[in-house]
């Protein structure tokens, strides 16, 4: 039985569609390699279509990329518009609409909470057993750890509360709770002690970030915006740097890595597998001279050197 998919791609601003567009290159190839069907739906929301037309993210898009599988983004955000201003109308749109309630990056996974640091049961819980079912189907160390300042802001006191209460319900998952300040010196000292890590937004981002730069920066981060078993969001961790758009410098394999975490997501473990390894072994064969902005290619020759990992791999090389 074919297996197609529909996703929504929206490549955004600034180095975005530079970035989105190797990473569908690499999807189209997996795809063909695994015998599925991408059928891929472009939207042109951002910072150009917005000054073009004063369309921000039309009710008519948005239902229509609910009724999809998965979502492709970019990088939203312009400094010729108001701060916050794209971001809240397509990203926060996208992600609050589509109750996309936890963020998973390669070494976190965090629920996404308001500025005032508004925490419910009901979402902190749902995160909390994501977390543990991810660790436990992750079949590592079956290690969760919680990252909270609950000795210094009260409210985080229910994310203790609730990881002892789900806890129980996983048994064969070792627990542990660390502060976030000491969380971010063990992270650089003893990083391996870490197997899957649970926080809020804010301490999230900071973990993460923090995370990145140990393994090769931003420039390699990608995460997942997930609502198990609803439309998901996909993207890389890095902004838009609209100051380098249209210059292929900028590294995409942060949005290659989400292209592979949106496969496993879809079900397509081994072209999830094969688009990681592929990664993986271009950056142990040392042609690429660094992973930041510029990678020593151009953003396209990056894509290339990818799909020839792909393809030497699929051909038994």
């Amino acid at each position: 039985m074919s297996r197609t998919y529909e996703i929504a791609a929206l490549p955004g601003d600034g180095i975005g569609p530079e970035v989105v567009r190797e990473g569908l290159r690499v999807l189209e190839r997996v795809a063909s390699i695994e015998g599925f069907t991408p059928n891929v739906t472009h939207y042109p929301f951002g910072a150009e279509h917005y000054l073009r037309t004063k369309e921000l993210l039309p009710d008519t898009a948005f239902e229509d990329i609910r009724r999809q599988r998965a979502v492709l983004l970019g990088a939203i955000g312009d400094p010729r518009m108001a701060p916050g201003f794209l971001e809240f109308g397509i990203v926060a749109r996208l992600r609050f609409g589509l109750d996309l309630y936890a963020n998973m990056r390669p070494v976190k996974l965090y629920e996404v909470a308001t500025q005032e640091i508004l925490f419910t049961r009901k979402g902190t819980e749902r995160v909390i057993r994501h977390a543990f079912e991810t660790c436990r189907a992750r079949g590592k160390r079956k290690k969760l750890t919680l990252l909270t300042k609950a000795n210094a802001i009260r409210a985080m006191e229910l994310w203790t509360r609730t990881f002892a209460e789900v806890g129980a319900d996983y048994p064969d998952v070792t627990r542990e709770h660390q502060y976030i300040d000491a969380a971010c010196m063990f992270v650089v000292t003893q990083p391996e002690q870490y197997d899957t890590v649970v926080t809020s937004n804010m301490f999230g981002d900071i973990f993460t970030d923090l995370g990145a730069a140990l393994v090769g920066g931003l420039g390699l981060a990608a995460s997942a915006n997930l609502h198990p078993g609803q439309v998901s969001l996909f993207e890389s961790i890095h902004g838009s740097a609209p100051q380098f758009a249209g210059q292929n410098r900028a590294n995409p394999l942060a949005t290659i890595m989400a292209v592979s975490m949106m496969l496993a997501y879809l079900g397509e473990s081994a072209a999830a597998q094969r688009v990681e390894d592929a990664v993986v072994r271009l950056l142990r064969s040392r042609k690429l001279p660094n992973l930041g902005m510029d990678s020593g290619f151009g953003t396209d020759k990056v894509g290339d050197l990818v799909l020839a990992e792909l393809a030497g791999a699929a051909a038994g090389r």
